[in-house]
């Protein structure tokens, strides 16, 4: 899923869809936009505005509005040479020409109206000054609305706000754990703050929402660790490290989502040096003898640095490659690698072994005497 945070559409800066993406769109703005040829499993929009819409050649299995406001008849958003299977609006005060046809979802609540135009016409809209008025009203569309802007503001406590509204929210009776309000929660699962993250999981744990949603929202991220782009590649490693050090998903379910795992391999082992730095980072954090592939062709390639993190991954795993692997590395010409090569004997209760003390005997280096000498003191 591509989510798309506290923007402003018009005919000058329409958004831009890959086919068969999935997509949200959070706290944004639409004027006088044409969402044009678009193919995809759904599309979400929460908290948005929209004014003048058009959606044409639109092939879409659903579309879900979630405390959405949008002008009257004159202004409707309108639907033409589209297949939909299903729309939903909950909570929104929007109209659809579908067709010559007019559907009106009318939230009953009308102080709804007022306020989110208040927040669409503030300086910063997506990040207005006073909400607490807003967040205080007993009305589920306002209270979604002032939750979600909070949440995207830039400050970690009023993120954490904006979750403690949501809370609230669902104490007063709201679905949660079965509303399109879920994929955009989860993607806090990601957030740069560690008290963020963790309000966040256990909001999870105490909805009692699907482990299956969590992975629906990350998927396409995660599976973007296949790109050729080296940039995307990038972004699902540190998501990857995220969820591993957030316990966001436990680690069977990472490696399903990067699976088949010959096909991971191959692409590390074919990655440049920066990539396949930070797929190392990852493989010690999954600690899984199933990667071992991985570390025994960085032993044996000719770049030091990604030796040097081999035999650093040999040390840290509960369950390296063995001996055999890396034994010729006590050769090799470069002082650090022997010493690092040492290391991951002594610590893999390797040192003792008639080879191992062979290589000890030989060495020439007194740092690497030194190195190993620090490591059995």
């Amino acid at each position: 899923m591509i989510t798309i945070t506290g923007k402003k559409f018009d005919s000058s800066n329409m958004p831009k869809f890959d086919q068969q993406q999935a997509y949200q769109f959070v706290f944004c703005k639409f004027e006088q936009v044409l969402l044009n040829d678009i193919k995809s499993p759904y599309l979400e929009f929460l908290g948005c505005f929209f004014d003048t819409v058009t959606l044409q050649n639109v092939e879409v299995q659903e579309i879900n509005f979630l405390a959405c406001l949008g002008h009257e008849e004159s202004r409707a958003i309108k639907i033409t040479n589209c297949t939909i299977s299903r729309v939903q609006a909950i909570y929104s005060n929007i109209c659809l020409s579908w067709n010559g046809t007019l559907e009106k979802w009318q939230y009953g609540e009308q102080r709804l109206i007022p306020d989110f135009l208040e927040l669409f016409n503030s300086a910063n809209y997506y990040r207005p000054d006073d909400l607490s008025r807003i967040a205080d009203e007993n009305s589920h569309g306002v209270m979604i609305i002032s939750s979600i802007s909070i949440m995207l503001d830039t400050e970690w406590d009023m993120r954490t706000r904006g979750l403690a509204i949501l809370n609230k929210l669902g104490q007063h009776g709201f679905d949660i754990a079965h509303s399109i309000i879920t994929n955009f929660l989860i993607s806090f699962l990601d957030d740069e703050h560690p008290f963020v993250v963790d309000q966040v999981r256990l909001f999870i744990r105490d909805h009692h929402i699907n482990e299956q949603r969590v992975v629906e929202v990350f998927r396409d991220d995660i599976q973007k660790i296949f790109s050729s782009k080296k940039e995307d590649v990038l972004k699902s490693i540190k998501l990857l490290l995220k969820i591993i050090r957030t316990k966001s998903l436990d680690k069977k379910t990472v490696i399903d989502l990067i699976s088949p795992i010959d096909k991971f391999i191959n692409h590390v082992n074919a990655s440049d040096k920066e990539l396949r730095l930070g797929f190392y980072e990852f493989i010690d954090k999954m600690d899984n003898p199933k990667f071992n592939d991985i570390v025994v062709a960085g032993l044996n390639d000719i770049d030091n640095e990604i030796k040097l993190a081999s035999l650093n991954l040999v040390y840290l795993l509960t369950q390296p490659p063995s001996l055999k692997n890396y034994v010729h590395l006590f050769e090799d010409k470069e002082e650090t690698v022997r010493a690092e090569a040492f290391t991951a004997a002594i610590s893999n209760g390797d040192f003792n072994t008639s080879i191992v003390q062979e290589y000890v005997r030989i060495e020439k280096s007194e740092f690497v005497l030194q190195e190993i000498q620090n490591m059995l003191s």
